[in-house]
């Protein structure tokens, strides 16, 4: 006898609710600058390696980067939502918020799996298998901060525009953080000697 398919269902998502979660991705986008720029602001003038300890200022924004910058990637990544059971035979998915909610195809950020396993061993997790290695921000963040550009590039003049349109607060919002995104990604250097930040074992 076959395994019994399992019913899944599908989250009902609002027009309202998808305005409401546009603000939400903004805040990540937001979190996710004020971190890289304070971590740039202040190593700046100081070796990439920061020797000994990090000050923690720097450890404070590194977990901003970190965090903000997994439940971006997770936003950009996944293609459909996660489940919960609730029945023997039934799930149901959860309210995730999606990149394909806006109709911004879904799609591997390339980060290098070994950042991918860190991130998961080591980020808001006590685990033994955490390496005490210092983490090359560049290579982590580029790539998703490339994708950011892109979205907020949607909400100021692409499809997501329609959803915000008649909000002036919002599309103000994405319109000053299209900028701000774009400029930290113009003058980050895309060269050896990246920045590689420390955290506390």
């Amino acid at each position: 006898m076959g395994k019994k398919r399992v019913k899944t269902k599908k989250y009902d998502l609002k027009p309202m609710q998808k305005k409401a979660g546009l603000a939400d991705v903004a805040y990540e986008m937001e979190q996710l600058f004020q971190s890289v720029a304070g971590i740039q602001n202040t190593v700046r003038g100081r070796s990439p390696n920061i020797p000994g300890r990090p000050s923690p200022t720097v450890e404070v924004y590194l977990e901003g980067l970190l965090l903000h910058g997994r439940v971006l990637t997770e936003f950009f990544e996944h293609a459909k939502r996660s489940t919960r059971l609730i029945g023997k035979d039934h799930r149901a998915e959860n309210a995730d918020i999606l990149a394909a909610d806006y109709d911004f195809r879904p799609k591997k950020i390339h980060l290098d799996r070994s950042i991918r396993d860190r991130l998961n061993k080591e980020l808001a997790h006590l685990s033994y298998e955490r390496t005490g290695k210092p983490w090359d921000i560049d290579q982590f963040f580029l790539p998703l901060l490339e994708r950011c550009v892109e979205f907020a590039k949607s909400a100021v003049s692409g499809p997501v525009r329609a959803i915000i349109d008649d909000d002036p607060e919002q599309v103000q919002r994405w319109s000053r953080l299209h900028t701000l995104l774009g400029t930290i990604l113009h003058f980050t250097p895309r060269t050896p000697g990246r920045q590689v930040v420390e955290r506390s074992p």
